[in-house]
């Protein structure tokens, strides 16, 4: 498994994280300070991997959207207080599977395994 590929897999494992972190839905995500800490600390982790990819694979793979992921690392780690749940719902909810589905889609381009 090549590096790159070591990456992705960290970026499906923190995304598969997030997910059963958030099955029971928005309202209780919203009220439940733990699971937010634990969707953050995954969002991070998502994003320090995505920043060890390479850059020739984020550039042979635009479809992904690196470019608009990495910042949100910045500022998890320097702006803990600027984060709130809705922001982070959306993320989670809405951003992750299509993130999701496209990593997939370039593991397969690079030999992987779902």
């Amino acid at each position: 498994m090549s590096r790159d590929e070591v990456y992705l897999v960290h970026v499906l494992e923190s995304v598969g994280r997030i997910e059963q972190y958030t099955e029971a839905g928005s309202r209780a995500f919203e009220c439940d300070a733990k699971t937010q800490d634990a969707v953050v600390r995954d969002l991070r982790v998502r994003s320090e991997s995505i920043g060890r990819i390479s850059e020739p694979a984020k550039t042979q793979h635009p479809e992904a959207g690196w470019r608009e992921i990495t910042p949100f690392r910045n500022i998890v780690v320097h702006d803990d207080h600027g984060i709130y749940p809705n922001p982070i719902w959306k993320i989670a909810g809405f951003d992750l599977p299509g993130l999701k589905c496209q990593i997939n889609k370039i593991r397969q381009s690079m030999g992987g395994s779902d």
